[in-house]
C-alpha cells in the first residue's frame, strides 16, 4: 500500500487556496502527470494554476475547473472533463463558527452541503468512473476532514457534524473500494494558518478560543507535508499534531489504526484524561453563557 503521484492523473478540490494548494503543490514536485484544481471562484484558480505550472514549466498538465461541488450534477462534468482520476483529493470546505442557536437555517445547511455534500457527490462520481477501469496499480482518494470529528467542540455545530460525516464516508468506501484496488485515506488536521482559519477568527465565539487553549496553528505548508509524507508511508487516517493523535486513539472503532499498540495503551488512558477535560469544559461553557 502506498501514495505514489509519479506520472498520474490527478483531481484536489478546494485547490485554488490553502491546503488543496499546498497539496498540489506537492503533487507537481511529485512527478504528476496531470493536474486539475477545482473551485468556485475563477480568479484564484487562473493565479493558483500559473503558480503550479511556473513550478514543473512543460512537464506537468496543469488545468482548472469551475465548479460549484455541492451540485451534484457538477462533478458529473467535473469528471467527463478530467476522465477518471488515479488520485483525487477531497479538499473543499470551510468553517463558520458560532453557536448553533445564533445562526439562521441556510447557515446550517450551506455547513453540510460546502463540507459534506462537495466530498460525497464528487468521489461518488469519481469512483463510477474508476470502477470502470481495471488498474494494475493502486489508485487513491483522500479525503480532509477535522481533528474536530473526534472531538466536537461549541461554536463548531455547523462544521463538526460535516466533518464526522466525511470520517464516517471514508470508512464506508473503503470498504466499498477493496475489489478495485483503490486505497481510501482521510486526514484530520487540527489548526493550520490559511485564509480560511484567518476568516474562522472573525467569528469564533470567545468560548470556543478559550477551550481550544493555546493549541498552536502550524503552516498550511507544514501541514501539507505532513499529511503527503504520511499518505506515502501508506496510511489511511493521519493526524496532524498530538491532540489529533490521542483523540483519534478514542475513537478507532473499526477504522483503520497506526502504531495500533501504541494508540490502544494511549486510547485507556487518554479516556480517562478526557472525563476531567470534558467536566472542565462544561464548568467553562455554563460560566460563559450564563452571562
Amino acid at each position: 500500500m502506498g501514495f505514489d503521484t509519479n506520472n498520474k492523473n490527478i483531481i484536489i478540490t478546494g485547490g485554488s487556496q490553502g491546503l488543496g494548494l499546498e497539496l498540489a503543490k506537492l503533487c507537481v514536485l511529485n512527478g504528476c502527470a496531470k493536474l486539475t484544481i477545482v473551485a468556485r471562484t475563477e480568479s484564484k484558480l487562473k493565479q493558483s494554476t500559473s503558480t503550479l505550472q511556473s513550478m514543473a514549466p512543460g512537464k506537468v498538465l496543469v488545468q482548472y475547473f469551475v465548479a460549484d461541488l455541492t451540485l451534484p450534477e457538477s462533478s458529473q462534468a467535473l469528471i467527463e472533463f478530467t476522465g477518471a482520476p488515479d488520485i483525487l483529493i477531497c479538499a473543499a470546505g470551510a468553517a463558520d463558527p458560532g453557536m448553533i442557536l445564533d445562526q439562521e437555517p441556510q447557515a446550517l445547511k450551506a455547513g453540510m452541503d460546502i463540507n459534506y455534500l462537495t466530498c460525497l457527490y464528487v468521489s461518488h462520481a469519481a469512483l463510477r468512473a474508476m470502477a470502470q477501469k481495471q488498474c494494475p496499480y493502486e489508485r487513491n482518494i483522500l479525503f480532509i476532514s477535522s481533528v474536530l470529528a473526534f472531538y466536537p467542540l461549541i461554536g463548531y455545530g455547523s462544521y463538526s457534524p460535516a466533518k464526522a460525516a466525511v470520517r464516517s464516508l471514508a470508512d464506508t468506501l473503503r470498504q466499498e473500494t477493496l475489489i478495485y484496488n483503490i486505497n481510501v485515506a482521510c486526514a484530520y488536521p487540527g489548526n493550520f494558518l490559511s485564509e480560511g482559519y484567518a476568516k474562522e477568527m472573525e467569528t469564533k465565539p470567545a468560548i470556543t478560543i478559550e477551550l481550544e487553549g493555546s493549541s498552536p496553528a502550524i503552516s498550511t505548508a507544514k501541514c501539507a507535508s505532513i499529511i503527503f509524507n504520511k499518505l506515502k508511508r501508506g496510511q489511511q487516517s493521519i493526524t496532524t499534531d498530538l491532540i489529533g493523535f490521542l483523540t483519534q486513539g478514542t475513537m478507532i472503532g473499526h477504522g483503520p489504526a497506526h502504531y495500533w499498540f501504541i494508540q490502544v495503551f494511549l486510547s485507556s488512558l487518554f479516556c480517562f484524561i478526557m472525563l476531567v477535560v470534558s467536566a472542565t469544559h462544561r464548568r467553562k461553557i455554563k460560566k460563559e453563557l450564563s452571562k
